[in-house]
């Protein structure tokens, strides 16, 4: 998750100061095969049109390039970041990674579990997370101080090892948090493909052009997105439970 943080500072820094940089960076290349330089005052003419047409109106070489393309790139990638990691996303992979196994469960973190097992009410309902940290400080206790444990590499070794030594009905609780944890892409997934619009013909339907806008970091397209809608249901999360179509 902090590469995703660092990845959004270091697209929006770019977004912010980097025109001028790119620009030589550009300059430099085509200089060097010989080829013309646009003036960037000049009226902007889409390739293949000898002359602007359009019900929009005509902008500058500079405009379009800065704002049309370098900025409605970037924008395309943070909004995508966003889309994909937004804020609660973060905070559930970031509790789903305390269950790892790896170097002997470092990453273990007794209240980000609790928050974790929020995340499913139906199965830990709030008079169980009551007691359910003395629960994990059993379960982690029992599994450091065992050697089987040890070398394990992921979450399916994890799971595989609790059933193999029996501790998975020792700690069925925790058992039960991990299974869900397992599941979750798997559910993730099905509930999304299940939630795209599909056209009378029954095929999905996919993202379609627009008219661009002038506006500064218009992207140009308009795009479904896929908007959590936080409701309970047993098996899947809150937060991945339901799925409504957007089109911003």
């Amino acid at each position: 998750m902090a590469m995703v943080n660092v990845t959004k500072t270091n697209l929006q820094k770019m977004r912010d100061e980097g025109w001028d940089s790119h620009m030589e960076k550009v300059i430099s290349f085509i200089g060097d095969y010989d080829i013309a330089v646009p003036d960037m005052e000049a009226k902007y003419v889409v390739p293949g049109r000898r002359l602007f047409r359009g019900k929009f109106p005509q902008v500058s070489n500079l405009h379009h390039f800065r704002v049309e393309v370098f900025f409605g790139v970037i924008d395309l990638q943070l909004q995508e970041l966003e889309n994909r990691f937004p804020e609660i996303t973060k905070e559930l992979l970031v509790c789903m990674s305390c269950l790892s196994p790896v170097d002997r469960f470092s990453k273990f973190d007794k209240e980000k579990l609790i928050n974790l097992a929020k995340f499913y009410p139906n199965e830990f309902p709030s008079s169980e997370l009551i007691v359910f940290g003395h629960t994990l400080e059993s379960y982690i206790c029992s599994v450091r101080g065992d050697e089987r444990f040890w070398n394990l590499k992921g979450l399916s070794d994890l799971s595989i090892k609790l059933v193999e030594t029996g501790l998975s009905e020792t700690h069925d609780r925790v058992y039960l948090l991990l299974k869900l944890v397992l599941l979750l892409p798997v559910a993730a997934a099905s509930v999304e493909r299940s939630e795209i619009p599909r056209s009378a013909t029954g095929e999905y339907v996919s993202p379609t052009p627009a008219q661009p806008s002038r506006d500064d970091g218009d992207s140009g397209y308009t795009n479904f997105r896929l908007r959590p809608d936080k409701c309970v249901t047993g098996g899947v999360p809150r937060t991945f439970a339901k799925y409504s179509v957007e089109v911003p």
